[in-house]
């Protein structure tokens, strides 16, 4: 609750105390409607004016970001070479994670297959985002 964008859109992470997976269901639904919050609050913030440079320079070196996403860290990694080139783009989605945490469990002992389903689909894997 520190970092700044939570003091100016004025609202708190949603947690549930229980882990299983009815919690995250339910955990998930109340994100969404606080989304719906946010993006009100956020949409009458924001100044008129333009969105995004044209043409933006690459710098040479490497670069790292991180951010939070739907479904946790989200971190970006670009190299560029001496003329600003991109060498190296790397994505490390919070699938990667989740789903191998998932694996880890069901493989662990998950008593029924309906059980191992359920558990994989509650983290809300995104599959797409595992091929990066």
């Amino acid at each position: 609750q520190e970092h700044p964008t939570y003091q100016e859109l004025n609202f708190s992470p949603i947690t549930q105390e229980e882990g299983d997976v009815c919690a995250r269901v339910v955990q998930r639904f109340d994100e969404i409607h606080q989304s719906a919050e946010i993006i009100e609050r956020a949409l009458d913030k924001i100044e008129p004016g333009p969105i995004r440079r044209e043409n933006p320079e690459m710098k040479t070196g490497e670069a790292r970001y991180s951010g939070e996403a739907p479904r946790g860290e989200l971190t970006y990694f670009i190299k560029t070479d001496r003329e600003g080139n991109i060498e190296d783009a790397t994505i490390r989605t919070p699938s990667i994670l989740n789903v191998q945490a998932c694996v880890d469990f069901m493989l662990g002992g998950a008593p029924t297959v309906p059980d191992a389903v359920a558990i994989y689909e509650s983290v809300d894997p995104c599959i797409g985002c595992l091929e990066r």
